[in-house]
């Protein structure tokens, strides 16, 4: 009966040296393609898809208790390049416009699995203010001049599934493949519409505006780290 209180006793000590693993935070890079959709398809139709770069940096809320939790909040931040168009001109040259979006967003991230297994599922939501940009640019033998830009800023919104896979299987402190799926949209912010820049005579750029929402569908592979 000895034996076994003091067995206990030591089993019981043991798990209280025993070190607790937990992330304090996670961090990833990654690149994809995203596909317009809704009304956003009709006006950029025929253009796209098109590529995209983001990151992320996250923290655990709980840290400081030194627990593993599975929410992890930080921020996102990203570009879409919307590509660009050719634009008539009544004037000598070669001139295009471009359109892009930048986005900084608050990020919550579910990870239901809180140990390092082999595959790691995850549900994350954003929002945060986005950046609408465009410019026309004259094409010069040697050098691109940009002649005009324009911005517009409002709200940016996500919500995506994915899952990650473990590189190395052995380490206490993973990386991942994360293969990602967003819907991604923005507020109604004011666009150049496509095909309505002209370069008139006396070299003023002419162009219609309207008020419209980006809706796309991203897919991203990502590399995610652990500390």
């Amino acid at each position: 009966m000895r034996f076994w209180c003091f067995f206990l006793l030591a089993l019981s000590s043991l798990a209280q040296e025993a070190p607790v693993y937990f992330d304090r935070g996670s961090y990833s890079v990654g690149l994809g393609i995203s596909f317009p959709q809704a009304s956003w398809k009709a006006y950029q139709a025929p253009a796209g898809p098109f590529f995209h770069l983001e990151g992320t940096a996250l923290w655990n809320p709980v840290a400081k208790s030194e627990r593993p939790s599975p929410v992890m909040v930080g921020v996102a931040g990203g570009y879409i390049g919307l590509g660009r168009e050719a634009v008539p001109s009544a004037i000598l040259g070669q001139f295009y416009r471009t359109h892009q979006v930048l986005w900084l967003q608050a990020l919550g991230r579910y990870r239901p699995i809180l140990w390092a297994s082999q595959w790691n599922p995850f549900l994350e939501l954003g929002v945060g203010p986005g950046r609408y940009g465009t410019g026309v640019y004259e094409q010069l033998s040697e050098e691109i001049i940009r002649i005009e830009g324009q911005g517009a800023i409002g709200f940016t919104y996500q919500a995506g599934v994915g899952f990650g896979r473990k590189v190395d299987r052995k380490s206490k402190s993973p990386l991942y493949v994360d293969l990602a799926w967003h819907l991604f949209q923005t507020d109604g912010l004011s666009w150049v519409d496509r095909g309505s820049t002209r370069i008139l005579s006396d070299g003023q750029i002419a162009f219609q505006r309207r008020i419209r929402s980006l809706n796309h569908q991203k897919i991203g592979l990502f590399i995610t780290g652990f500390w």
